[in-house]
């Protein structure tokens, strides 16, 4: 499989697909909201190392529009998570997404798709565009085929899954696991009707309805793989056992600037190894350098 080598290059041409500015803001994800909490843990045996009560820092965030874009037009929704201490052995970093599976099993590939399903060109054209990628990687359609165009009323309308495999070794044993965080109370859930005028709502209206919901908790899962289901990403994991770990209590908006937490604090597991996972840090680094760089830089 293709490695990227030059990731300022590959970020440019990411950014050009998605007509962003990657030395201004994130080319995905851009409009964030950082809430902070709590973890409690139910189930010690994977979470070793966390404290009682852990803190957590969470970022909520739609893909695609930008940092001004309207929250309705973001296609599908984050989470960015860190529990524990930061700094520490048992800090955990999770990126989350509302899919359970995703598009390509490359950063190299990730450009291809970008650029196949660009809101840039007419909507004839982006469906032959789309065509022609999925014929190229036929790995994608799944993925694809999760893509829910129903209006979430809530970031805590999804439930977010990892679509990496994470690896725990409990007494000697080897174990695989995908992490999800699934909403507890169905009473702040739900979905616009299809015929929902959009021009009603706010700009920023998901981010303010979970802003209005504090405090929200939700539980976090793990899934295993069941018989044939590997740690591709683009394979769901559907017949595996699940487990709640624990719960994930969020309560206050941080408004202060916040570091981006690094992906590679995986605490108690060890890292993922497919491919994506690898070039998701260095991709994530390279893209806070690029936008560190550009501010000191500006008169």
């Amino acid at each position: 499989m293709k490695t990227i080598k030059n990731w300022r290059h590959y970020l440019e041409r990411a950014a050009g697909s998605l007509r962003t500015d990657p030395q201004q803001d994130r080319i995905l994800h851009a409009k964030g909201s950082w809430i902070a909490g709590t973890f409690s843990a139910s189930e010690t045996g994977l979470l070793v190392g966390l404290p009682e009560n852990a803190p957590v820092l969470a970022r909520f965030s739609g893909t695609l529009g930008g940092s001004a874009g309207h929250d309705s037009l973001s296609g599908d929704q984050g989470v960015l998570i860190r529990i524990g201490n930061e700094g520490t052995a048992s800090e955990m970093v999770l990126g989350l997404f509302s899919i359970p599976v995703f598009f390509v099993r490359t950063a190299s590939d990730m450009l291809d798709f970008l650029a196949a399903t660009s809101s840039g060109q007419s909507e004839e054209a982006r469906q032959e565009s789309i065509a022609g990628f999925q014929a190229l990687h036929p790995e994608s359609v799944e993925a694809m085929s999760f893509g829910d165009h129903r209006l979430p009323e809530s970031f805590m309308s999804r439930n977010y899954y990892s679509v990496h495999a994470y690896h725990a070794v409990i007494n000697g044993v080897e174990s695989l696991h995908r992490l999800e965080l699934k909403p507890t109370d169905e009473s702040v859930t739900g979905f616009f009707s299809q015929d929902f005028p959009r021009e009603e709502l706010s700009d920023d209206y998901l981010h303010e309805r979970l802003l209005a919901q504090l405090p929200v908790r939700l539980s976090l899962i793990s899934r295993e793989p069941g018989l044939g289901e590997t740690i591709d990403v683009t394979q769901n994991w559907v017949t595996g056992s699940q487990r709640v770990l624990g719960t994930v209590s969020l309560s206050a908006k941080v408004t202060a600037p916040q570091a981006e937490p690094e992906l590679s604090r995986t605490g108690p597991f060890k890292a993922p190894q497919d491919q994506l996972f690898r070039e998701r840090n260095e991709m994530y680094r390279a893209a806070r350098e690029l936008r560190s760089t550009a501010a000191q830089t500006q008169p």
